[in-house]
């Protein structure tokens, strides 16, 4: 679903529609609206990253086709091209600690939560099972779920998730 989801980013095309399978249907239909250069663009990066999974610098993959990627852009002036920066400004510097809006809490957002955690948790521990660890240990799925905890209570005492409606305020 992530990767339907992500599809019409890669490709360069705006759809109208919300769900991951419809994204992926209205992207894959208006292939002649295509971003061309968006679709060269992820090619390379993923072609970077695929190459360089076989290279002494396999760790380094993803980071380096990010690299690419943004060499790609930056510097061939595609400036039709999707950026961050043309989502939403990047804040400078470090966010500011809060305690979180704890009055917003509901029964329906605390289940709603709990249901993520455990489908975020599943996924977290098989892709933990497919990675192996840099120096060849053995995975350790329990000290990987510790690790995703803290970054999520961390999350929650600085600004870590953005949100749309300022009249709901997180913190």
């Amino acid at each position: 679903m992530l990767i339907l989801g992500q599809f019409s980013g890669l490709v360069g095309y705006t759809p109208e529609s919300s769900n991951a399978i419809a994204v992926f249907v209205e992207a894959f239909a208006n292939v002649g609206n295509w971003n061309w250069w968006a679709v060269l663009t992820s090619v390379i990066t993923f072609a970077t990253m695929f190459l360089l999974r076989r290279t002494p610098l396999k760790l380094f993959a993803s980071a380096l086709a990010l690299v690419a990627g943004t060499v790609v852009v930056f510097f061939g002036g595609l400036d039709s091209v999707q950026i961050v920066n043309d989502i939403s400004e990047i804040p400078r510097g470090l966010p500011q600690f809060t305690l979180p809006n704890l009055p917003i809490l509901s029964p329906q957002l605390i289940f709603s939560a709990l249901g993520l955690a455990v489908v975020t948790a599943v996924q977290g521990i098989g892709v933990s099972q497919m990675a192996e660890n840099p120096d060849g240990s053995p995975v350790d799925p329990s000290r990987d779920m510790v690790a995703q905890g803290a970054a999520n209570v961390g999350a929650g005492l600085f600004p870590g998730f953005w949100w749309e409606d300022p009249s709901v305020p997180l913190h």
